[in-house]
C-alpha cells in the first residue's frame, strides 16, 4: 500500500505524517472520507484538487499552513479553519461550488488570491478582526453571496474582490480602507447603495461598472485630495443614479469627469 492510498473511499494517511505533499490526492473522485492525523502541520499546494466526492474534512489544530489550490474544485460543503492558519493562500478553495458555510478562524491575517473564487453557494461570510489584506479577485464569481462582514482590521481590498457577486445586496467599507482597486465591484448587479467613508482617497478604474447603484455616498469632501479614476463609475445609468457629496462640495464634484452627466446632492 502507498503513503497515500484511498481504500473503500477513505484516505488512509498514517500516523506520525507532518506533512500531506503536494498533490496527494490530486483528481481522486473516489475519496469521500479522509482523517488527517494531529502529526499534520501542513497540507501542500493541490493536495485534494478535483476531489469532487469529499464533502467534509477535519483539519486538526496542529496544521499550520494550507497551500494554494489545496481543496480547489472539491466537493466541500462546510470547512473549518483551525486557527493555527495565519494565510488562506491563492485559489484555496476555488471553485467549491458546493460550499454554504466556512468559519474563518481570527488568526487570520489574510485572504489570499482568488481564495474563494466562483463559490457559487457561499451565501455569508463573517471575516475575523485579525484579517488586514483580502487579496486580488478573493470572493470573485460568488455569485450567491449576499452579505460580507469587513471589519476594521482590514486596510486593503484588492482589485476584483468582488467582482461578479451578482447577489451581493449590501456591503460595509470600513474606515481603515484607503482606496477602492479596480473591477472591485464590477457586476454586482444587486447592490444598490454603497457608502465611501472619508479614509478613502483613491477610486480606481472600473471600480463599480456595470453595477445597479441607485445611490453612491462619498464622505469625504475633499476632492482636491482624492484621486478617482474618470472610468470609476463606468457604464453606470447615470439616469438612475445619484451621488450623495458633503453639503458644500456639490458644485466641485460636478466638475469632475467622473461625475460627469449624474446628479450630485450635498448632505
Amino acid at each position: 500500500m502507498a503513503k497515500f492510498d484511498v481504500i473503500d473511499g477513505k484516505g488512509i494517511i498514517p500516523e506520525g505524517t507532518t506533512e500531506i505533499p503536494d498533490d496527494a490526492f490530486r483528481d481522486c473522485t473516489d475519496l469521500t472520507s479522509i482523517e488527517i492525523p494531529s502529526s499534520v502541520t501542513k497540507i501542500g499546494g493541490h493536495a485534494f484538487w478535483f476531489c469532487k466526492n469529499l464533502t467534509s474534512i477535519e483539519i486538526p489544530n496542529s496544521v499550520e499552513e494550507i497551500g494554494d489550490w489545496a481543496f480547489c474544485c472539491s466537493g466541500l460543503t462546510c470547512i473549518n479553519i483551525p486557527n493555527s492558519v495565519k494565510e488562506l493562500k491563492h485559489g484555496v478553495f476555488q471553485s467549491c461550488v458546493g460550499l454554504k458555510s466556512v468559519n474563518i478562524p481570527n488568526s487570520v491575517k489574510k485572504i489570499g488570491i482568488d481564495a474563494f473564487g466562483c463559490c457559487t453557494g457561499l451565501t455569508s461570510v463573517t471575516l475575523p478582526n485579525s484579517v488586514n489584506e483580502i487579496s486580488w479577485k478573493a470572493f470573485s464569481g460568488c455569485s450567491n453571496l449576499k452579505s460580507i462582514e469587513i471589519p476594521d482590521s482590514v486596510k486593503e481590498i484588492g482589485a476584483g474582490v468582488f467582482k461578479r457577486c451578482t447577489n451581493l445586496t449590501s456591503i460595509e467599507i470600513p474606515n481603515s480602507v484607503t482606496e477602492i482597486r479596480e473591477s472591485t465591484f464590477t457586476r454586482c448587479s444587486s447592490l444598490k447603495s454603497i457608502i465611501i467613508p472619508k479614509s478613502v482617497t483613491s477610486i480606481r478604474e472600473y471600480a463599480f461598472t456595470y453595477s445597479s447603484l441607485k445611490e453612491i455616498h462619498i464622505h469625504n469632501k475633499n476632492l482636491s485630495e482624492m484621486s478617482i479614476s474618470h472610468y470609476a463609475l463606468e457604464i453606470l445609468d447615470k439616469s438612475q443614479c445619484t451621488i450623495f457629496v458633503p453639503k458644500g462640495a456639490e458644485e466641485e464634484f460636478k466638475k469632475h469627469p467622473a461625475f460627469e452627466g449624474f446628479k450630485v446632492v450635498g448632505e
